[in-house]
């Protein structure tokens, strides 16, 4: 007789196999992968990590798998608080540079592009100037219309599909 059981531990699989008479247990574990990564590039944003996390969390539903990578470059307590909130929650991830690897935004986010594990990224500032509830509208449009870029700005009213561009 062999009995499968599949668990849902912070979105990672486990399948324990119980095989019986032999009365063995199995453990196989495999992760989900997310479909979004959600880049942060930070530098001294101590005061801002829970609440970007927050209204991050509050944005999803539980359907989507998404990741959230800082990319830090800060010389305050920001990673220390990063860390605290990796350890309640899986999805978070902290990439925290070196000083002689702290060369500006652009880099941060080649560096998030390099180590994000998502089908689509997501680049948000971490200071709270770009609403993360937009998040969900966006990876929906992308996904809808076959996207290779979704661009949000706060200076164009409305909003729409402009092109999609076949390459």
């Amino acid at each position: 007789m062999i009995i499968l059981v599949l668990v849902n531990f912070f979105d990672n699989y486990n399948i324990y196999i119980f095989l019986a008479p032999l009365v063995r247990l199995y453990k196989f574990e495999f992760k989900m992968e997310p479909i979004l990564t959600i880049i942060l590039p930070t530098y001294n944003e101590a005061g801002n990590v829970l609440p970007l996390l927050a209204s991050i969390n509050d944005a999803f539903d539980s359907n989507i798998e998404y990741e959230i990578l800082f990319v830090d470059d800060s010389n305050d307590e920001t990673p220390d608080i990063i860390k605290m909130q990796m350890s309640k929650n899986n999805k978070i991830r902290l990439m925290h540079r070196q000083p002689k690897d702290r060369t500006g935004l652009a880099t941060a986010f080649i560096a998030g592009f390099n180590d994000a594990r998502g089908k689509y990224i997501c680049c948000m500032d971490s200071d709270l100037q770009h609403p993360p509830q937009k998040i969900p509208d966006l990876l929906e449009s992308a996904i809808g219309h076959n996207a290779d870029i979704v661009v949000a700005t706060r200076y164009m009213g409305g909003g729409a599909v402009l092109k999609v561009l076949e390459v």
